[in-house]
């Protein structure tokens, strides 16, 4: 034999031993090879999805499981192309054992095909794989996202974390401070209740007038100086302010206090009449309920300053105080001279219920207007008040007033000249 024939020979049994290998092998290893191809015992969608949902219902809402789940998920993603890889190597070896068989004779054609659909479905077990691979990936970043917002929440959280420590620590200073107050009052209260010394204070109008202090129980307190004011009279000491007692009198075995008693002088005046009483300061006065005054004033009230009205039983009484009788005057004109009324004879009545033409002048008050030469005058006649004397010297004359009979007369003074005189208006109270 030649070399070439030599070399063939050796090469055609290499190739023969090399597939005899090959097919016992796979034959020998069907079951395994097969399980192979079809994806048996790797991960499927189900092993996927349960770990997923494990990995779900586990978590929890921090950021140290958060974090745990994103490796979970990166380990299982690593375990996935290290099963990927796997399958691709193992693909590759069936391909290559596709190859080789198919550059045998025919009889391998019917373990080619079903190599190849071993082969497609492999494929497919890849391709699954890859897309939960990208699935897992997308997972991870949704979680990624989740773990920084966890951060920001947290950094959040520490804030107001720190203010409230702020606030307690604020809140701690305070109780602090109330708790040395109370601590100090309550030593106040207890020097309080075991003093010795008791002190008896005097007041005047509520101001403290004097205050005395007692080194031991059961001793008396001193009078202190008599107050006075043009306002109000003293009248003697009091615990209550209204009944009068002697102070020297009364054992100090606490602390005591003292009030003055204080009168004060009211008077309330009616025109010229004068109507005194004494009211205990603070106290209230009573108004006179009876009393006369100019017919034809209407009385209106009661007033302290002359012009303002106050309500006198509420009105509390601090000082002396004077009352004054307020009035009201209205007056009706019911004559004015167009052409004066002339009077010149020494005595002259005149009818005012002609001259007025009023009916009736009884019990009402007038008031008159006269004019003598350049002289004017007017003065108001009543049944209380019915003369006046107007003028001087030899211009002197009377005006007399009768209500009952409404007449008014002139009168010249005895001695004097007859004069002539002019009522020029009239007017009536209360018309």
């Amino acid at each position: 034999m030649d070399k070439k024939k030599i070399i063939g020979l050796i090469a055609s049994i290499i190739f023969v031993g090399a597939f005899a290998f090959c097919l016992s092998w796979t034959i020998i290893n069907w079951d395994k090879v097969q399980q192979g191809m079809t994806g048996t015992n790797l991960y499927n969608q189900d092993d996927i999805n349960n770990a997923y949902q494990d990995g779900y219902n586990t978590a929890l809402t921090n950021e140290a499981d958060y974090q745990a789940q994103i490796d979970g998920y990166r380990n299982t993603i690593a375990n996935l192309n290290d099963q990927i890889s796997s399958l691709n190597f193992t693909m590759l070896d069936l391909q290559s054992q596709v190859a080789s068989l198919t550059s045998g004779n025919n009889d391998k054609a019917a373990m080619i095909t079903s190599l190849n659909s071993q082969i497609a479905t492999l494929n497919g077990s890849i391709t699954s794989l890859t897309t939960q691979n990208s699935n897992l990936n997308t997972q991870v970043s949704n979680l990624t996202a989740n773990l920084l917002s966890l951060t920001t929440d947290n950094t959040n959280l520490l804030l107001q974390v720190a203010s409230l420590q702020s606030q307690i620590s604020a809140n701690a200073a305070t109780i602090d401070q109330l708790n040395s107050l109370n601590a100090y009052l309550s030593s106040l209260v207890s020097e309080l209740e075991n003093q010795t010394e008791y002190i008896a204070s005097f007041y005047v109008n509520g101001s403290l007038w004097d205050m005395q202090i007692m080194d031991e129980q059961n001793a008396t307190a001193t009078l202190p100086a008599t107050p006075a004011s043009n306002d109000w009279t003293f009248v003697g000491w009091s615990l209550d302010g209204v009944n009068v007692i002697d102070p020297t009198a009364v054992p100090v075995i606490t602390n005591i206090s003292f009030y003055a008693v204080i009168n004060c002088a009211v008077s309330f005046r009616v025109e010229n009449t004068i109507f005194n009483q004494t009211v205990l300061q603070n106290g209230y006065a009573v108004p006179p309920t009876s009393f006369t005054y100019t017919a034809g004033l209407l009385f209106m009230g009661w007033s302290v300053d002359g012009t303002n009205l106050v309500n006198v039983p509420s009105y509390p009484i601090t000082a002396n105080t004077i009352f004054t009788a307020v009035f009201s005057q209205q007056w009706t004109t019911v004559f004015i001279g167009s052409s004066a009324v002339k009077v010149t004879t020494t005595t002259t009545k005149v009818s005012l219920t002609t001259l007025c033409k009023y009916s009736s002048f009884a019990g009402k008050q007038i008031r008159v207007t006269v004019t003598s030469g350049t002289a004017k005058y007017t003065v108001i006649l009543s049944d209380a008040n019915n003369t006046a004397t107007l003028g001087t010297g030899s211009q002197a004359f009377t005006l007399q007033y009768s209500s009952s009979a409404g007449t008014l007369s002139t009168i010249v003074a005895t001695g004097a000249k007859a004069q002539t005189i002019y009522i020029t208006q009239v007017e009536i109270y209360g018309a």
